[in-house]
């Protein structure tokens, strides 16, 4: 990977309103590159799970000529903003500026790859551009049903490190909810129950390819995925146990992946 940098190096920069998001360019070796890819991460504690791989991910398809553009939403990671200033409205529209900006600075076309929360977040922030290729990596379906998945994450988690905290107290009235290292504002839980992949539609031409891990997702939400988009399934044999609180902090090393 250290060679993989120097050869294709990986520049920083913030964009958008105001400056406010901070992206990662893998910078591919040819000028004239056709296809580029743009990586929309998960919510919460599930990117710092794929991170190394997402990065590894970048900088192998810089390699092969395909520049990538890694960003973090806005009120998370590197990107400016707090916890309880995020809202899904927000970052749909973190994910539109991350794809002109991919556009503007390559004039390639762009395949988008979305983990999680961040493929129903890509999916329904750019089902109306010109996106011919998708890849959904366990993609969350139903923003409700993610939702319950994080209120018992947490309940298991508070329940092993023994804490009088309740697992779904607000920290204050008003300041919204932590659910698994991530305080979500009451705006942005309201929205995350009504996010949903129903009646969803992509442009006729577009191709869907679903990565499925071995997890404990549930078959259903991969048939519904399939039924919607006739997506092409790819299984894969790796655990990435995004639902295990006791795995929250372990990162996905497989490479099976990519």
């Amino acid at each position: 990977s250290y060679l993989l940098n120097r050869l294709n190096p990986v520049s920083s920069f913030f964009f958008g309103p105001d400056s406010s998001l901070y992206g990662l360019l893998h910078t591919a070796k040819k000028e004239d590159a056709t296809q580029a890819v743009l990586i929309c991460p998960p919510i919460g504690a599930a990117y710092k799970k794929c991170y190394f791989l997402l990065k590894l991910l970048g900088d192998e398809l810089a390699e092969a000529g395909i520049p990538v553009l890694r960003f973090d939403y806005y009120a998370t990671h590197d990107s400016m903003g707090e916890d309880q200033e995020a809202s899904f409205d927000q970052w749909r529209s973190d994910i539109q500026c991350a794809y002109q900006e991919l556009q503007e600075r390559t004039g390639a076309e762009i395949t988008v790859l979305g983990i999680r929360m961040g493929a129903l977040l890509a999916l329904r922030s750019l089902a109306e551009k010109d996106v011919k290729k998708w890849v959904l990596w366990d993609p969350v379906y139903s923003g409700n049903s993610y939702y319950q998945e994080l209120m018992n994450m947490q309940k298991r988690k508070v329940w092993r490190s023994r804490t009088v905290r309740g697992y779904s107290k607000p920290m204050a009235e008003g300041n919204g909810v932590e659910l698994i290292g991530f305080t979500y504002s009451d705006t942005a839980v309201k929205e995350m129950q009504t996010i949903s992949a129903d009646d969803l539609q992509l442009k006729s031409d577009a191709k869907v390819f679903h990565i499925h891990t071995k997890d404990i997702i549930t078959d259903q939400d991969t048939h519904s995925w399939q039924q919607l988009l006739d997506s092409k399934i790819c299984d894969v044999d790796v655990n990435c146990a995004w639902l295990d609180p006791v795995e929250l902090t372990t990162t996905i090393i497989d490479k099976k992946i990519l």
